[in-house]
């Protein structure tokens, strides 16, 4: 539930939609640009006792933006890694609920670019890429039980 709420806080911070996809699709990542593709990386904190999961968990996770120019990446990394107000819906310390799943926070631990050549219909094409790394602090909601 945690990738499917990442999904959605990704379509509308980064004001991609459709472009935003998880890294277990098969993306095309030059066709279309600009993309946003994310993926969840090893080492989500589960925080338990011996009574059960006490506390939130926490997921990092890597945003990779690909775009024509490296300004219009970083235009759209800015965008998402902003603080939320009345006109920017930023994802820097979002707090909410989405997809089932309860946004404890939303925090950036790095980022940085790179520039990468890739064969397109037999051609070297420079791709610019921008790699956003976040951690999201979360709860599952889950469905009252019955007595």
């Amino acid at each position: 539930m945690i990738d499917a709420a990442i999904n959605t806080l990704l379509r509308n911070a980064s004001e991609l939609a459709e472009k935003v996809k998880p890294s277990v699709e098969r993306v095309n990542v030059v066709a279309g640009l600009p993309k946003l593709v994310f993926s969840r990386l090893p080492g989500t904190d589960r925080r338990y006792t011996d009574d059960g999961a006490n506390g939130p968990f926490q997921a990092r996770y890597q945003v990779d933006i690909f775009a024509e120019k490296l300004l219009e990446a970083v235009e759209i990394a800015r965008r998402i890694t902003s603080p939320a107000d009345d006109t920017v819906f930023g994802l820097d310390g979002y707090r909410g609920t989405v997809a089932s799943t309860f946004i404890h926070r939303v925090y950036f631990t790095n980022e940085h670019w790179t520039v990468g050549d890739t064969e397109v219909d037999g051609k070297q094409q420079t791709i610019p890429r921008y790699i956003i790394e976040l951690i999201v602090e979360y709860r599952e909601l889950q469905p009252p039980q019955a007595p």
